[in-house]
C-alpha cells in the first residue's frame, strides 16, 4: 500500500529561498564568531573531548587542559572534562577537517573573529540534527505513515533542539537526539527485514553504546527496541533474544568500560563519579509515596509553568507523554508501562535537580523527542484539533528560540532568583512565557535577532563589500535607523575580521543542506 503524496508542494527555487532565509535567521553568530572555547563549562568539556580525539588521537587531556587541571575532573592526576565523551566522539571528525583546512588556508597574520576549526565544529550539530530528522522520517515511513520533511523538522526544532543546533553548538542534546533516532530506525529495520542482517545488529549495538556514551543517564534507550517491537508492523524476533546482537552488545559494554578507564582512570558505569555528586542515589532513595505526592505540583509546573513549561516550549514531548499516559490508563501492558517508565526516568531527574539546567528550556527532556514523535504519529488519534494544536505550539516554540535573550524579559538571570520550583539559582527566568510574548511587540528584539543572525551578517557583508562601512552607516543614519545599536556595531566589526573563504563555506553549506532537504520534501511517502 502506498501513501498518498503531499497535496501542496513548493517548487525548488521557492523552497530554497524560504529555506535559505529561515536557516540563516536561526543560525546565530553569538557562539560561532570566536577563535576558541574556553574553560569552564559544558561547552568547553565537549570541545576538549573532540579536541584530544581530533588533534592527538588519544584520550590524554594534559595538553588540552594545561593550567586548568583542578577545575574539572581530576582523579589522582588523571584529568579530563566532566562532560560525557560521546559528543566529542561524534563531533571530532568535523573538528579534524576544520583543523586540516586551517592548516592549509588559515592566515595567522590576520586578526580574525573565528577560524575553520570552530566553523566546522559548529556545523557538526546541524548535520546531526538534519540526520536525526531524516532517520525519524524514514522510521515513520517504515511504519507506513505519510510524513514530510517539513512536518518532522517542525516537531523536532519546536522542541528547543533548534537552540542547541543553531546557537549553543557545543552542547550534547542534538547528539542525544541523533543517537536515539538511530536506535529507533535500526530497531524498526531489524523488525521489518525479510532476512537476518548482521550489519544491522552490529550498528544497533554501536548506536546504543554511543547513545549512552553521549549521556550516561539516558538509561531508557535500552527499552526502545522492546517498545518498538510491539509498534512494528512485522514481529521478527526481539533483538535481545538474538545471540548475534547479544555478542555485539557484550563487545559494546567492554568498549564502554575501556573508554571510561582511558578517559577517567576508572572502570565505571556511574556518571556521579564525573561530577562528584550523588543525585541519582538521592533519587533512588527518595522514591516513595510521600516523594511522589510532594512532586505532583512540581510535575504540573514542568508542563505548564511560565518557565519553559513543556507544553509551550517542548510540545511534542508534552503531547507524547499525555498520549502515552492515557494509553496506559486504557490498557496496562508491557509496551505502555515501558513507555511511561522512559518518560518518568527523564522527568524524575529534572524534578530532582529542580531547575531548567541553566540554559534554554528543560534541556534534559530533549532526549525524549525521537520517541515522542514516533508515539505521536502512531497513536491512532486522528483528531484535527490535536494535529493543528501540535503544529501551532511547535511554531510558537520555534520562534521562542529566536527571541531567547532578545529582551530583559527573555534573558536568564545573572544573579540568584527563585525559579519555578522554588529554588534559588542563577541562569533562570521564571517569567519567560510572558517575557517572550512581550518581546514579540518589541522593535529592539527584532533588531537584535537580525543583528545576531547570519542572515543579517551576510546582508551587511555584501553591503560593506559593495560600498564601505562608513558609507553604509551614513546611509542608514539618513534613514533614521538605529546605527548606535551595540549589536549592530559589533556585527560590522565582525564582518571586517572574517575571511571570504569562511563566508563561502557557510553559504555553500546552507545551499547543500537546502538541496538535500528538498529531496525529502518533494519525494512521495513510501510504505
Amino acid at each position: 500500500m502506498k501513501c498518498a503524496p503531499m497535496k501542496f508542494k513548493l517548487n525548488k527555487s521557492v523552497y530554497l529561498s524560504i529555506f535559505f532565509i529561515i536557516f540563516l535567521l536561526f543560525l546565530k553568530t553569538d557562539y560561532r564568531l570566536v577563535t576558541d572555547i574556553y574553560c569552564c563549562g559544558d561547552d568547553h568539556d565537549y570541545f576538549m573531548h573532540a579536541s584530544t580525539i581530533a588533534f592527538d588521537f588519544d584520550l590524554d587531556y594534559s595538553n588540552q587542559m594545561e593550567g586548568i587541571e583542578n577545575k574539572r575532573y581530576n582523579n589522582n592526576g588523571k584529568i579530563a572534562p566532566r562532560g560525557f565523551i560521546g559528543t566529542g566522539i561524534l563531533s571530532a571528525p568535523f573538528l579534524f577537517l576544520g583543523n586540516i583546512i586551517d592548516a592549509m588556508f588559515g592566515d595567522s597574520s590576520q586578526v580574525l573573529v573565528t577560524n575553520y576549526k570552530i566553523i566546522f565544529y559548529s556545523l557538526s550539530p546541524i548535520v546531526y540534527l538534519y540526520a536525526s530528522i531524516i532517520l525519524m522520517l524514514k522510521s515513520l515511513r517504515i511504519l507506513g505513515k505519510n510524513v514530510s520533511f517539513v512536518e518532522i523538522a517542525l516537531l523536532t526544532l519546536g522542541s528547543g533542539a533548534a537552540y542547541f543546533g543553531f546557537e549553543r553548538f557545543s552542547m550534547t542534546h542534538v547528539y542525544e537526539i541523533f543517537t536515539i533516532s538511530g536506535v529507533i530506525f535500526l530497531s524498526l529495520k531489524i523488525y521489518t527485514s525479510d532476512k537476518e542482517n548482521k550489519t544491522l545488529y552490529f550498528l544497533l549495538s554501536i548506536f546504543l553504546l554511543v547513545s549512552l556514551l553521549t549521556r550516561w543517564v539516558n538509561y531508557f534507550v535500552v527499552l526502545i527496541p522492546i517498545i518498538l517491537h510491539n509498534i512494528s508492523p512485522k514481529k521478527n524476533k526481539l533483538v535481545y533474544k538474538n545471540l548475534l546482537f547479544n555478542v555485539f552488545s557484550v563487545f559494546s559494554i567492554l568498549l564502554f568500560l575501556f573508554l571510561s578507564k582511558a578517559t577517567y582512570g576508572v572502570y565505571t558505569f556511574n556518571p556521579q563519579i564525573l561530577y562528584g555528586v550523588n543525585k541519582v542515589d538521592s533519587l533512588i532513595s527518595e522514591i516513595s509515596f510521600s516523594f511522589l505526592i510532594s512532586n505532583i505540583q512540581n510535575f504540573y509546573k514542568l508542563f505548564f509553568s511560565q518557565e519553559f513549561g513543556l507544553l509551550f516550549f517542548n510540545p511534542i514531548v508534552a503531547i507524547g507523554f499525555i498520549i502515552s499516559f492515557f494509553k496506559l490508563i486504557r490498557k496496562i501492558n508491557l509496551q505502555n508501562v515501558l513507555i511511561i517508565i522512559s518518560y518518568l526516568q527523564v522527568f524524575g531527574l529534572i524534578l530532582l535537580w529542580g531547575s531548567t539546567a541553566s540554559s534554554y528550556g528543560f534541556r534534559y527532556s530533549l532526549c525524549l523527542v525521537p520517541l515522542s514523535i514516533i508515539l505521536y504519529k502512531t497513536s491512532g488519534i486522528e483528531s484535527l484539533f490535536l494535529k493543528y494544536s501540535t503544529y501551532l505550539l511547535s511554531i510558537f516554540s520555534c520562534f521562542s528560540v529566536l527571541f531567547f535573550e532578545s529582551t530583559p524579559g527573555t534573558q536568564l538571570s545573572l544573579t540568584e532568583v527563585t525559579n519555578v520550583f522554588g529554588n534559588n539559582v542563577r541562569y533562570s527566568q521564571p517569567n519567560y512565557l510572558s517575557g517572550y510574548i512581550e518581546s514579540l511587540f518589541s522593535l529592539n528584539a527584532y533588531l537584535k535577532i537580525f543583528a545576531t543572525s547570519y542572515l543579517g551578517f551576510f546582508i551587511f557583508y555584501i553591503l560593506i563589500n559593495m560600498f564601505s562601512k562608513d558609507s553604509l552607516i551614513g546611509f542608514m543614519e539618513k534613514l533614521n535607523l538605529p546605527t548606535t545599536n551595540q549589536d549592530f556595531l559589533d556585527l560590522l566589526d565582525q564582518i571586517n575580521n572574517i575571511s571570504t573563504g569562511m563566508v563561502l563555506i557557510l553559504l555553500l553549506f546552507t545551499v547543500w543542506l537546502g538541496l538535500n532537504s528538498y529531496k525529502y520534501y518533494s519525494v512521495k511517502s513510501k510504505n
